[in-house]
C-alpha cells in the first residue's frame, strides 16, 4: 500500500499573493497536507480572447477572469526566486511542492525547479505539451487529470508522456466546478485502477464534501487532491475550496479516523465511465484547439508558427491533440489572428 498523498489545490486562490501563497503553505501543512499545489498560468497562453467560462455563465472570457483573479509571473526576472522562496517555506514546514503547468515555461520552470508536474484535465488532449511535460527530465513525477476525458483519450496522453508507470500518477476526476457529490463519479478510480493497474491512480475532488476522501481511498485512491483556500475571495475556488479546519476533517477522514473507509458511500460511486455527459461543456471550454496567431492567407501550408492551441474547442474544431508538423495541413479560405481554426476551413490532403 503507497503512503497517502493529501495535495492541498492553492489553485488562484491568493491571487497571486506571495505572502498569502506561504501563509497558505503554512496553515494547509499544519492541517495535514504532505503536498501543495499551485497554478503556473500566463491568461493569454491559456485561453482565447473571448474564450467564454465554461464553470459559470455570469463571467467574462475565461482570459478575463484568469488575470482578474491573479497569478505569479514566473516569466518575470524575480519569477524563479519567487518561487525558490515558496519552496523554502514549503521544505521548512515539512511538506512537498508542485504545480499544473498550462504552457511551456511553466513546464521549463517546473523541471528546472525538479517538481512534479500536473497536466490539467483540459490539457489531457493537448499534444505538445503532454509531451513536453514526459520529457522534462528533471521533473520526478507527472501528475495526470482525466476529468471529462475518455478512456481512450487517458490511453493516449499516458502514450505522449512516454515515462515509466511510477513516474506517472492518474487521477479520476469531473470536471465540473463545483461537482455535486451525486456526479463524483468515484467509481472511475477503479475504472482506472483496472486499466492502468502499473500506475498509481488517485482522486481530483471538485466536490464540497469530506465525505469523498474516505470512499476513494477505499476503492484504492493514494492521491487525493482537493482545493483549498484560507479566506473567500472573488475566485471562484475560493467558495468551494476547504478552509484549514475543513481541511483537517478532510485529512482525518481520509486516514480513517473519522469515517469507516472500509465500504465506499453508494450515493458517491456512479457508473465508472469516463467522459460523461454531464461534462460535455468542459470538453468545450477546458480543451484546447488550434487558433491562428498572424494572417493565414488562403493556399498557405500551415506551419506550427501559424497557430497556437488555446481553449476553447468548440466542434468542428482542429483539436490540440493535432500538430500542425503531423497534419500537412493548407488554408482553403483566409484565416485571421485569434481566430479558431475549424476543419472546414484546411485541407489536410492537399500537400
Amino acid at each position: 500500500m503507497r503512503e497517502l498523498a493529501l495535495v492541498a489545490e492553492l489553485g488562484q486562490t491568493d491571487r497571486g499573493d506571495v505572502l498569502s501563497i506561504e501563509k497558505s503553505i503554512v496553515e494547509f501543512a499544519a492541517a495535514g497536507a504532505t503536498d501543495i499545489k499551485l497554478q503556473l498560468l500566463r491568461p493569454d497562453t491559456i485561453a482565447g480572447a473571448d474564450s467564454l467560462p465554461y464553470w459559470r455563465t455570469d463571467l467574462g472570457s475565461q482570459r478575463e477572469a484568469f488575470d482578474e483573479w491573479g497569478w505569479i509571473d514566473y516569466t518575470a526576472p524575480d519569477g524563479m526566486s519567487t518561487l525558490r522562496y515558496l519552496e523554502t517555506v514549503a521544505i521548512d514546514y515539512g511538506v512537498g511542492l508542485h504545480a499544473t503547468a498550462f504552457d511551456y515555461p511553466a513546464v521549463e520552470v517546473c523541471d528546472e525547479m525538479r517538481w512534479p508536474i500536473k497536466i490539467a484535465s483540459g490539457d489531457i488532449t493537448n499534444k505538445q505539451l503532454v509531451r513536453s511535460v514526459g520529457a522534462a527530465s528533471r521533473s520526478p513525477l507527472v501528475i495526470l487529470s482525466t476529468g471529462a476525458a475518455t478512456l481512450d483519450e487517458v490511453y493516449t496522453a499516458v502514450e505522449w508522456l512516454n515515462r515509466p508507470p511510477d513516474q506517472v500518477v492518474v487521477l479520476a476526476c469531473t470536471l465540473i466546478y463545483p461537482c455535486p457529490p451525486g456526479q463524483a463519479n468515484l467509481r472511475r478510480i477503479s475504472t482506472l485502477r483496472e486499466a492502468l493497474p502499473r500506475h498509481r491512480i488517485g482522486y481530483s475532488d471538485h466536490t464540497e464534501s469530506y465525505s469523498t476522501a474516505a470512499s476513494a481511498v477505499a476503492l484504492g485512491a493514494s492521491w487525493l487532491e482537493k482545493h483549498c483556500a484560507r479566506k473567500v475571495t472573488i475566485v471562484p475556488d475560493s467558495k468551494m475550496g476547504l478552509s484549514p479546519s475543513a481541511f483537517r476533517i478532510y485529512a482525518d477522514t481520509a486516514h480513517g479516523e473519522l469515517v469507516d473507509h472500509s465500504t465506499p458511500d453508494k450515493t458517491l460511486m456512479g457508473d465508472g465511465v469516463l467522459g460523461g455527459e454531464a461534462e460535455a461543456a468542459a470538453r468545450v471550454g477546458a480543451y484546447r484547439s488550434w487558433h491562428a496567431t498572424k494572417p493565414i492567407p488562403a493556399g498557405t501550408v500551415i506551419l506550427p508558427g501559424h497557430v497556437t492551441m488555446l481553449r476553447p474547442c468548440p466542434e468542428g474544431a482542429v483539436p490540440a491533440s493535432v500538430l500542425p508538423v503531423d497534419a500537412s495541413a493548407v488554408a482553403l479560405v483566409d484565416i485571421d489572428p485569434g481566430d479558431i481554426i475549424m476543419s472546414s476551413m484546411i485541407d489536410t490532403e492537399a500537400t
